[in-house]
């Protein structure tokens, strides 16, 4: 099989990286028969050692190239002179072992596939991009066909093709990025195969800073937006540690970014919320007296396992349990993770807001009533000392949305799912909402009845509410005797069971704690 091996570069000699590189192939066991260098105009060493090296080197203007265009000019250029075989290696990946090579291309030839890429590991054992690399490139090399879970998933870092099967599958797409899961794509949706080939081994880091790491998932977020074919990708299920939860969070923003450009904007805003409470959590005051007396206490007994301290049924649980959720996965105090869980509502709350005043209004509104967010000094306060009324904003914002999504489409579900939880978030964050939300639920099932003749979609809205409330309303039944979302409801049925006492049959009498006396400020 006549191979030719092909490496792109842009200002690969850095930090010696390109020159055991260059070594790594000269140790390879298999000898290619053309080594050719696509060089962007480097201003380093670039071409300079790998003419040394003895490669033939390719000189293009930087602006022309293009990973899949410069590809298909190559792949063009090998059929022409009869070459059956190309190997693509990224400038930044370095063959681990002299059999690599050969390893790769004697798994292209001896099975029926079109193209096939190594295993990619890092030196890092314990970094996010070796988590990554451990759940893309497993242990055991495989055949990708129609039938997998994850056919698409190809890697150009460290691959080779055939000729003839890249030509016959209508070459790569022109793109900046992904061109390799594209053809992949393109190969096995016509019928074709892939394959991976774990023997054949690399070594590939990525740097794993916020911009890199955010960029990265932008990238393929913007792929898979752009090819809805591939949404239904996903790779080998891997345990993720609680340490990487921050970098996978970043590059998963990065990925819905990518995907849904149109949160863009409302996410700036709320990375503006963000930094403006940021002084909240480095120069704090003394907390407010709720903060310090409840919710601070409960989320610390949280994040310890503490269950009979963590909650209450006088407090509503949303906000010590998100506070509790960030102290356990952050070394900070009870206070700072309240703040912090505050401060997520408050910014949380911008995409509703945006969401729902741009299908009503139009974009522009929307960018200038979610802007006015960050100004607006009273809810800038109330994250600013940690407090629950920016949840009970944040399920205020969602029942907002739910009132557009359904004001323009009655029938779909998603207002309706918008409404179920927005209501839960109100009563789960102060059961003082319970007539706002009472009220809202009515309206709508009036309406629901008016517009669809039926108001089964508002009945299913309610029941989605209480299956989230379900939980806590058993502990109230436990702790307070009556299945409430919050201990002001139950005094309200126990007055109510007087004048009828059929409700005196939802209390139970062994509960643990006695409801306040009638008048007293306990």
């Amino acid at each position: 099989m006549k191979t030719a091996l092909i490496i792109p570069t842009l200002n690969a000699d850095r930090d010696d990286c390109w020159k055991r590189i260059l070594n790594a192939v000269d140790a390879q066991t298999f000898v290619p028969d053309l080594k050719l260098v696509i060089d962007s105009s480097s201003g380093d060493m670039t071409r300079i050692l790998a003419r040394d090296c003895g490669w033939n080197v390719l000189r293009i203007r930087r602006e022309r190239f293009n990973h899949g265009g410069t590809r298909n000019r190559i792949i063009r250029l090998l059929n022409h002179r009869g070459f059956d075989a190309v190997v693509f290696l990224s400038q930044d990946v370095e063959l681990s072992s002299p059999d690599s090579l050969k390893n790769l291309v004697d798994f292209l030839r001896t099975h029926d596939i079109a193209g096939c890429y190594g295993r990619q590991i890092v030196h890092a054992a314990g970094s996010f991009d070796a988590w990554q690399r451990k759940n893309c490139y497993p242990e055991h090399s495989r055949i990708n066909t129609r039938e997998d879970d994850s056919p698409f998933f190809f890697s150009d870092a460290f691959a080779a093709w055939k000729v003839k099967e890249v030509l016959r599958h209508g070459n790569f797409p022109v793109c900046k990025f992904g061109e390799d899961t594209l053809l992949a794509s393109q190969i096995i949706r016509g019928g074709g195969r892939t394959g991976y080939c774990a023997e054949a081994v690399g070594r590939h880091e990525h740097p794993e800073t916020v911009l890199s790491l955010f960029r990265r998932g932008f990238e393929v977020g913007e792929l898979h937006g752009a090819h809805p074919e591939l949404r239904g990708f996903h790779a080998t299920r891997v345990r993720l540690p609680l340490r990487l939860i921050f970098p996978f969070a970043v590059k998963a923003a990065g990925y819905v970014m990518g995907r849904r450009k149109d949160l863009l904007i409302p996410a700036l805003i709320s990375c503006a919320v963000l930094l403006l409470l940021l002084p909240a959590l480095l120069f704090s005051e003394l907390p407010k007296l709720d903060v310090a007396c409840r919710y601070a206490p409960m989320a610390e007994a949280f994040a310890a396992g503490d269950w009979e301290f963590a909650f209450h049924p006088r407090v509503t649980p949303l906000l010590p349990v998100c506070a509790g959720i960030l102290a356990k996965l952050f070394p900070v105090s009870g206070w700072a993770a309240c703040q912090m869980a505050s401060a997520l509502f408050l910014a949380l709350s911008v995409f509703p807001v945006f969401f729902a005043i741009r299908r009503i209004y139009g974009f522009g509104n929307a960018v200038f009533a979610s802007a006015l967010i960050p100004f607006c000094s009273y809810l800038m306060r109330l994250g600013y000392f940690g407090l629950r009324e920016t949840a009970a904003v944040f399920g205020a914002s969602l029942l907002l949305y739910a009132a557009a999504l359904l004001h323009d489409s009655g029938r779909r579900p998603g207002g309706y799912l918008a409404f179920a939880f927005g209501a839960a978030v109100l009563l789960l964050s102060r059961g003082d909402t319970a007539l706002f939300v009472a009220a809202a639920s009515l309206i709508l099932l009036i309406w629901d009845f008016v517009r669809h003749r039926h108001p089964l979609r508002s009945l299913a809205a309610g029941g989605l509410v209480l299956l989230i409330l379900f939980p806590q309303m058993c502990y109230n039944y436990r702790m307070i005797g009556w299945p409430v979302p919050e201990y002001r409801h139950a005094m309200v049925l126990r007055r109510l069971s007087k004048k009828l006492p059929l409700l005196d049959r939802l209390r139970n009498p062994a509960a643990q704690l006695p409801l306040p006396r009638e008048g007293s400020n306990e």
